[in-house]
């Protein structure tokens, strides 16, 4: 790895550190500044387009409220891989630890992101989802479809 290299992925690590804390804090605001608009969630259920911070936040609400209906009391992320594809690109994985109401281990699953360096700036351009459906089940992911007020077709 190049010294330059080295730079960018320890910059992404503290960029992916700074976007966990403010998705657990839950603040939308702040989230939405993290994404470069369009954007794109891939899921189980096809692929979403985003365009504005609003959508996101639409999302986001979703999402929460789906953990609340699963008894999620905690949730760790934790970066496990970054790989620079171009100068101003970058795919990061990141493992998800849900920690359940009870204490209990709940849900594992593993995200990936391609991001793109934007004014200087990195952002997150798509997401996708990896065993979602297998930790979660049919059932978490009809919930997720029908608490999300669009499509995701």
């Amino acid at each position: 790895m190049t010294a330059l290299a080295a730079i960018t992925e320890k910059e992404i690590r503290a960029f992916m550190g700074t976007y966990h804390d403010a998705l657990s804090a839950f603040d939308p605001a702040v989230v939405a500044d993290f994404w470069r608009f369009p954007c794109e969630l891939a899921t189980p259920q096809g692929k979403r387009h985003m365009f504005t911070a609003q959508e996101l936040t639409t999302e986001m609400a979703a999402v929460t409220r789906l953990f609340a209906s699963s008894r999620i009391a905690h949730i760790d992320r934790f970066v496990e891989f970054v790989h620079l594809t171009g100068a101003d690109e970058a795919l990061v994985i990141t493992r998800v630890e849900a920690t359940l109401n009870n204490g209990t281990e709940g849900p594992r699953w593993t995200m990936s992101y391609i991001m793109r360096r934007q004014n200087e700036r990195w952002k997150i351009a798509r997401l996708s989802t990896k065993g979602f459906a297998l930790t979660w089940g049919d059932d978490a992911c009809v919930a997720a479809q029908a608490a999300t007020p669009s499509s995701l077709n």
